[in-house]
């Protein structure tokens, strides 16, 4: 079969899969969960260096995809001078070339998009049918959630424009980068576009008031999709603007601080002078010397506020409008599913701390940032901390055994919060510690843990046979 160039794995609530480019004479072939598909000349779009047996060869780039929910696989291929996409290991339609970033997946993973060259023009494909000509496409195309829309922006005769639906809307100089998106129900489109030196928002086809500014990324939906929000910039002076009407003005608004919350409520960080403020459906809250960036943050359900804010060189967090104690640092605000619960990391005096509705847990030297988890009911909370050079798990303020390491993503507590599993290492050798217990020590884990939606842990490993390495899938019931 020949040996793996390169491996790609897939981690979802349906399990772990694995993939990998083998070379065998002058041909590559994907190997999906151990069944190889059809040979090319080669896999993947773009080209990297890659070492096998001492030699330099020719790799596959990042064009290996799985869908979203890990049960589909698409990839890039090359035959003779002509390239296509391979999806489940059916070979589509050929082209001259298949842009860059492609192919995508809808998130219900039942439909595979890419763009692709025709000698200088170039067409969009779905579910390999392609769409009409132009003289460019950019970007990555979308697709809406439940995968029955999509939308991407070409361009012809120097003009550019979004297409809906195979349907072109109206042209402007440029469209913004990576503004184009569906609302989360599928029903409406919006982008931002350009004009003879204006910005505005187009929603639905239609232009919205135009600015002198308006940032790459906007705008945002709500959660309902009724209510689109940006931040624009007219005379010097920043906006919030809420489906075309426009909010207070300010100093300045931090674009990436713009939220609307489920029940479209309006929230973002604004700066007036030297003063740093949250400001929620036009009410100004307390000023402070500094905000974090990545602030606020909504629970879940939209109902509750957190945000980090610095006094002095102090900073504290503050939520639902209660700021709590002073630290040197903060880190990490979260809330539990159901809103209930929130958290945060705290540091003082170089040692951090898991403060869990505003009561400081037991302190270290380290916290895992991003390692802490909630049970889906809410009432559990697991972290890991790190204590000299040892790492442990602390679940319910009662810290596990140590390990020389824990790797943060992999902390996985069951939906009631009385079962927990996690990777640890101990003397080189990595393996799954489940409920306390510790798992064999195996070559390498490969893939997961994941928690399958039946509630099974399931995971990888690499073990050592003589000369050969061996692939075994393991699973736990873990509910």
């Amino acid at each position: 079969m020949g040996r793996p160039l390169r491996v790609f794995r897939c981690e979802t609530v349906n399990g772990c899969r694995l993939a990998w480019v083998v070379r065998a004479g002058d041909k590559q072939s994907a190997v999906v969960d151990g069944r190889p598909g059809p040979e090319f000349d080669v896999i993947g779009n773009a080209h990297t260096v890659a070492f096998v047996d001492g030699q330099v060869v020719k790799g596959c780039g990042e064009d290996l995809r799985f869908s979203p929910d890990g049960r589909r696989v698409a990839y890039v291929a090359q035959k003779g001078a002509r390239k296509l996409v391979v999806v489940d290991g059916q070979p589509g339609s050929e082209y001259d070339g298949i842009g860059e970033g492609n192919p995508i997946f809808s998130g219900d993973g039942k439909h595979v998009a890419y763009a692709a060259t025709r000698g200088h023009k170039w067409v969009f494909v779905v579910d390999d049918r392609p769409g009409p000509e132009f003289e460019a496409i950019a970007e990555e195309p979308i697709i809406s959630a439940d995968g029955m829309r999509v939308a991407y922006v070409a361009a012809t005769g120097g003009k550019w424009f979004v297409i809906v639906d195979g349907q072109p809307e109206p042209a402007y100089d440029n469209i913004g980068f990576g503004s184009l998106k569906f609302s989360g129900d599928g029903k409406h489109v919006a982008y931002l576009a350009r004009n003879d030196g204006k910005a505005l928002v187009v929603v639905d086809g239609q232009p919205g008031p135009e600015y002198d500014a308006i940032p790459d990324g906007t705008p945002i939906f709500s959660g309902d999709g009724k209510s689109v929000a940006y931040v624009a910039r007219k005379s010097g002076r920043h906006f919030a603007v809420i489906d075309s009407r426009q909010h207070s003005e300010h100093d300045v608004i931090l674009p990436s601080s713009l939220r609307l919350a489920p029940d479209n409520r309006v929230v973002y960080v604004a700066v007036d002078g030297n003063n740093w403020f949250v400001v929620v459906d036009g009410q100004r809250g307390q000023e402070f010397d500094g905000i974090a960036k990545g602030n606020p943050i909504l629970s879940p359900d939209g109902k509750r506020l957190a945000y980090a804010a610095r006094t002095g060189d102090k900073w504290m967090v503050v939520v639902d409008g209660t700021a709590g104690p002073l630290y040197d640092g903060t880190a990490r605000i979260e809330f539990s599913c159901d809103g209930q619960h929130f958290a945060y990391l705290a540091e003082r005096r170089g040692r951090w701390t898991v403060v869990l509705n505003g009561q400081p847990g037991p302190e270290f030297d380290a916290i895992g940032v991003g390692s802490s988890v909630f049970s889906a009911n809410g009432r559990h909370m697991a972290y890991i901390a790190q204590a000299g050079d040892m790492k442990m798990v602390i679940s319910d303020g009662l810290a596990g055994p140590k390990f020389d390491d824990i790797i943060n993503r992999y902390l996985i507590l069951s939906a009631e919060g009385n079962r927990i599993a996690y990777v640890a290492t101990e003397s080189g050798r990595q393996f799954v510690v489940l409920d306390g217990h510790e798992g064999p020590r195996n070559h390498g884990l490969v893939c997961g843990p994941v928690l399958r939606s039946d509630g099974t842990l399931e995971y990888l490993v690499r073990r050592l046979k003589g000369a050969n390495s061996l692939l075994y899938r393991i699973t736990h019931q873990f509910s």
